[in-house]
């Protein structure tokens, strides 16, 4: 549990992550300060407590912008997240997906329909929230084009935020972020299937998001990871928006990444809930839902909480926490709004190998 801030001791792959922060530091436009320390995208929580397990809050679609940004203007960059900061304070790391650029640079993607920009004073709301870890690999980092996600990068390193999925090129953006606490190191992978145009996957001399179309890279990473972390989740921005059940490309490709290595696989984009399944008992949970985020319809203010025990190798034990957004604020479900998303959630995993009790503890179904 964190009752206090954490202390974060950048250490591992320095050298090359150097490389990563020095190319977007240096590249021209905003100016910004030298952080301390380099986000290494390895991050060390030191923790002497080996005697438990280590508790994962897993969140979906993030947005800073748009009608989040309006209301954080009006009522401070802690309001998004003041009814749910509490909870993910007492886990021992919180990841979640930024689904926009933190920049005051850029001009917006030509013909997109939806480009989002954050001031970067908001992070300190997401500081103070208590997340750990974000996710970029998505289809709106680089809305603002490369500048305004230069810029990200170095809002997110000066805010102490670890980060992984883009990067200056592809060796950074597949960087993975390896937190140790209690004595477990929790690796994190992020790639995506939504990719606006090709020229925003990372290359080898171009900046960009992982992608994640094919499956070879993506499978060699995981694996790798797998060989130095005790416990591996794979963020997937993936799937159809809207849509209440994954695509059978989908299905496969998080049975791919469980069989490379990974114990949980945290999908998001469709902006709705979908199902969780255990595979060979891993998790897969298709769509976490909106987080923080302005969506209009009610499907889209509902999300999840994921609560994951990480043990070595395995899961401890799951849990839902359901979510929904009021006005950019996100609050936790009680009661009968509660059970209403836990039923939910047991209707969209249905054939899926997995159980949800009334407190929303999610298992896979034991067979006789």
């Amino acid at each position: 549990m964190k009752n206090i801030k954490k202390a974060i001791l950048i250490i591992a792959l320095f050298f090359m992550a150097a490389a990563c922060f020095y190319v977007a530091a240096l590249s021209g436009g905003e100016p910004v300060p030298v952080p301390a320390a380099v986000n290494s995208n390895e991050d060390i929580i030191n923790d002497n407590n080996k005697n438990s397990p280590v508790l994962l809050n897993l969140a979906g679609d993030v947005l800073l912008a748009s009608g989040v940004g309006r209301v954080m203007t009006m009522n401070g960059v802690d309001y998004p997240w003041e009814k749910v900061a509490g909870l993910l304070k007492e886990g021992d790391v919180t990841a979640a997906n930024l689904e926009c650029c933190i920049s005051a640079r850029g001009r917006p993607e030509p013909d997109k329909q939806f480009t989002f920009r954050a001031v970067p004073g908001v992070l300190a709301g997401v500081q103070g929230a208590g997340i750990d870890v974000f996710t970029l690999a998505n289809n709106h980092v680089l809305d603002f084009g490369p500048e305004a996600m230069k810029d990200t990068l170095v809002h997110l390193d000066n805010y102490g935020l670890a980060y992984t999925g883009a990067g200056m090129n592809v060796n950074c953006a597949t960087m993975p972020v390896i937190v140790e606490k209690k004595g477990l190191k929790v690796g994190f992978l992020a790639f995506s299937r939504v990719l606006p145009r090709a020229s925003w996957a990372a290359g080898p001399k171009r900046l960009g998001i992982a992608s994640g179309y094919d499956p070879g890279p993506v499978k060699d990473s995981v694996k790798s990871l797998a060989g130095r972390a005790d416990f591996v989740v794979v963020s997937l921005h993936w799937g159809k928006e809207m849509a209440d059940y994954p695509r059978k490309e989908d299905v496969g490709f998080g049975h791919m990444l469980v069989d490379a290595g990974a114990d949980v696989v945290l999908g998001h984009h469709p902006h709705v809930i979908q199902g969780v399944e255990f595979y060979k008992n891993k998790m897969i949970a298709y769509s976490a839902g909106n987080f923080i985020f302005s969506p209009s319809s009610t499907r889209a203010r509902e999300g999840m909480i994921i609560q994951v025990e990480a043990e070595n190798k395995k899961i401890g034990r799951a849990r839902i926490i359901p979510t929904e957004i009021i006005n950019a604020q996100t609050h936790i479900l009680q009661g009968q709004q509660r059970e209403r998303v836990l039923q939910r959630v047991r209707v969209l995993s249905g054939g899926m190998n997995s159980t949800v009790d009334p407190e929303g503890f999610v298992e896979p179904i034991k067979r006789v």
